[in-house]
């Protein structure tokens, strides 16, 4: 069983990972954003400013959802609830990297002898019971937060009508095959 001990450590590899995490996010917020720039044929200036003010991931998606419904009728109903399935979990877990705590789990044998060092983060407040988030269980998120930003700007592609991108056509008829790799535990 670890014992948990809030600390701060610089320069450890966790610190990176939630970077590239951060990063990887914000991504996925532009090409949101560019799915508003298609649907409402602006320059994507103005999308990033519509898209900011509406701050939080559930009114983002259901723009999203209002804007697509406007355009397409349900012919992206399918698609599309997926994505934003996907964003919602993508998003918690986001607002995890962004809000939890750097602490290093000290992991011992049964005599209480320390073993091993973890650098991880954890949402500290008494009253949750999620697990601690280490280096290796940000990778997923970087990989799901790729794969939705991909899936986002080839539906952008084919609701712009560009070339390039009619290849997807089909695809954005149904749901997203991806699920989410990064998952937060309860302990």
């Amino acid at each position: 069983m670890p014992r948990t001990i809030p600390l701060n450590p610089e320069n450890k590899a966790i610190h990176a990972q939630i970077g590239k995490a951060i990063e990887a996010f914000a991504m996925v917020e532009g090409a949101q954003a560019m799915l508003i720039q298609k649907l409402l044929n602006i320059d994507l200036q103005s999308a990033y400013a519509i898209f900011f003010a509406v701050q939080n991931v559930p009114s983002r998606n259901e723009m999203l959802t209002t804007l697509i419904r406007v355009r397409h009728g349900g012919k992206y109903d399918s698609y599309w609830r997926s994505c934003r399935v996907f964003l919602q979990k993508l998003a918690e877990f986001r607002n995890a990297l962004a809000h939890w705590h750097p602490v290093v789990s000290v992991f011992t044998d049964k005599e209480m002898n320390e073993r091993r060092f973890e650098y991880e983060i954890m949402d500290i407040r008494p009253s949750k019971s999620t697990a601690a988030i280490g280096v290796d269980g940000i990778s997923p998120f970087i990989e799901d937060c790729r794969i939705i930003q991909q899936a986002l700007a080839q539906f952008a592609g084919v609701l712009g009508n560009d070339p390039q991108f009619s290849q997807y056509q089909d695809a954005v008829t149904k749901p997203m095959s991806h699920r989410n790799k990064a998952t937060i535990h309860t302990r």
